[in-house]
């Protein structure tokens, strides 16, 4: 379903302003909004099957390896990003 921006129901949003208010869509997209002048199609989510993010998810514990081969392993990727500096 393809609708403008003037008539856009108030329960449906973008992925971008879902993911501002603090959700992500958890089914497929209901329609389509189309912003002139230049006819550009945004997908729109329903805020009623959106899923909370959880801010938790993403990070990762990493443990320290002071070993020698760590340190070299280090040296070698630092000196291919610096151009052999």
């Amino acid at each position: 379903m393809k609708i403008f921006i003037s008539e856009v129901p108030s329960n449906l949003f973008t992925k971008a302003k879902l993911r501002k208010m603090g959700f992500k869509p958890a089914s497929n997209y209901e329609a389509f909004v189309i912003f002139p002048p230049s006819r550009r199609r945004y997908k729109l989510y329903s805020i009623e099957r959106a899923q909370p993010i959880d801010r938790s998810v993403g990070f990762s514990v990493l443990k320290i390896d002071n070993s020698i081969e760590a340190k070299q392993k280090f040296e070698e990727i630092r000196k291919r990003f610096m151009g052999g500096q």
